[in-house]
């Protein structure tokens, strides 16, 4: 059993620029519950800004923090990581975006998990897009290229992000 919530809210700051906040608890059994008896409760905290330089130009900061608490029976796991994410759309097709990444494991020996990534976007239409990815993983010393291809189809799909 998990139980999970969400806050969240969004003020515009002037006629161009919003700033989005938002915070997520999940409480509940974890992963190892069968074996470790551990319960796990995970609260993250994000922040958006966006500024609209024109009618398709739009700067987009990102981040998020979350903390995570491991309680088993003999001792407790604290972890936390974040995110930031920094982005630039050109026009109505394009846009590029940079991202950081920072993690704890949450397993009793912990280890430390950096990453860094660069992105490319082609807009095909506002629910359909392409996307290659570069990422470089610390933990592994590995180089990640992705190529993702999205859509949105049916009378409800909306605007990606």
């Amino acid at each position: 059993e998990l139980y999970n919530a969400r806050l969240w809210a969004s003020f515009s700051l002037t006629d161009v620029s919003e700033l989005e906040v938002g915070g997520s608890y999940l409480y509940g059994r974890g992963p190892e519950y069968t074996f470790h008896k551990d319960i796990l409760s995970l609260s993250g905290y994000d922040l958006t800004f966006k500024w609209w330089t024109s009618s398709y130009s739009r700067l987009i900061f990102q981040s998020e923090f979350a903390y995570i608490k491991r309680a088993l029976p003999d001792n407790s796991i604290n972890r936390y990581g974040f995110y930031a994410f920094l982005g630039y759309r050109f026009n109505k097709y394009w846009s590029c975006g940079l991202r950081y990444d920072y993690s704890e494991t949450p397993e009793v020996e912990k280890e430390i998990r950096r990453g860094i990534s660069a992105t490319f976007t082609y807009n095909f239409t506002e629910t359909t897009y392409i996307r290659p990815q570069y990422s470089y993983d610390s933990m592994k010393d590995g180089h990640l290229f992705y190529l993702q291809f999205v859509f949105g189809m049916g009378p409800h799909s909306h605007p990606l992000e």
